[in-house]
């Protein structure tokens, strides 16, 4: 089940762009929002952290602070010659997390 960010009210959840990934985490404090610049080829040796942030009041919210990351380093979307919004082409899937 893929979801856009406005659609997304817990969990964890993740999303690729290339060769980027957008975490969005559900935390007692608000949203985590992390960025990594990720070359699957390389597995996780291949994971760069770009930028985090937390305590972000929704999930929207924190997808629209990590596309603005994701645009801070080349995204961009255009479709018939007009730039678009990254945030209404990514697709979050559900993402595993550590249960301690």
């Amino acid at each position: 089940m893929n979801l856009p960010a406005k659609r997304i009210e817990s969990g964890s959840w993740s999303a690729r762009w290339g060769d980027h990934v957008v975490a969005l985490q559900q935390r007692p404090s608000g949203w985590r929002a992390t960025v990594w610049l990720w070359n699957l080829e390389n597995g996780l040796a291949g994971r760069v952290l770009l930028d985090t942030s937390d305590g972000l009041p929704s999930a929207k919210v924190a997808a629209q602070w990590a596309c603005g990351i994701l645009a801070a380093y080349g995204g961009s979307v255009f479709i018939d010659g007009e730039h678009r919004d990254i945030e209404a082409y990514l697709s979050f899937a559900p993402a595993p997390t550590l249960i301690a």
